[in-house]
């Protein structure tokens, strides 16, 4: 469903108010917010091993030391890396709606499509 406020509708002109509900049902036909939340849980659940791993994955007396700093790397980089997979989905989600959705309203897009 998507739905107006009386500002939006006073403030857009027509062409301007069916390009954005073309993009806005674009991203219900795509199942945008499924794509998102599969991809936040993966990135949550990135994080939470390497948490676990942290916290729990320390050896006896004889660990190596390079472990300890591989480990704290690890829970540097790693919820890094998911923030970025999360951004690049995002990204691309919102370029798709957008040429989706100018094809759905009539107008040309200004993106090349792949």
């Amino acid at each position: 469903m998507v739905c107006f406020t009386e500002g939006i509708l006073n403030l857009l002109s027509e062409r301007e108010l069916r390009g954005v509900t073309g993009h806005e049902l674009m991203h219900i036909y795509n199942r945008d917010i499924l794509i998102s939340s599969v991809a936040a849980a993966v990135a949550g659940f990135l994080t939470t091993i390497t948490q676990f791993f942290i916290l729990f994955g320390r050896g006896g007396r004889g660990q190596n030391p390079l472990a300890i700093v591989g480990a704290l790397l690890a829970a540097i980089l790693m919820p890094i890396a998911a923030s970025m997979i999360r951004s690049a989905i995002s990204r691309t989600r919102e370029y798709d709606a957008d040429a989706d959705g100018a094809e759905l309203s009539g107008t040309r897009s200004p993106w090349p499509r792949p």
